[in-house]
């Protein structure tokens, strides 16, 4: 049998399974089962979960920036860091 080839194990899966439908986020699944972050993803994806899609921030013009949520224009204060395209008060309305 070949090194590199994966096997099934379906109490991985499950567990899987029940710490994504529980809310905990592919990171936390990892650390709590001692696996790598690429393991859980890769399993995930089996499972069928799409991918999140992220934006890019927009260009910063005359000292503001548009959140690509609300669509207003915002100085960088009001992002969480320069990499964020959304404003912390959108991101904070989708808790």
């Amino acid at each position: 049998m070949h090194p590199m080839k994966h096997h099934r194990k379906p109490e991985l899966i499950a567990r899987i399974r029940a710490m994504l439908n529980a809310g905990a986020s592919q990171a936390e699944i990892a650390e709590k089962l001692g696996k790598a972050k690429s393991t859980i993803a890769f399993h995930v994806r089996n499972l069928g979960v799409k991918p999140v899609e992220y934006s890019s921030p927009k260009p910063e013009r005359k000292g503001k920036r548009k959140c690509v949520t609300c669509g207003k224009a915002k100085t960088a204060g009001a992002f969480p860091s320069k990499y964020n395209a959304e404003c912390s008060m959108c991101i904070r309305g989708k808790k």
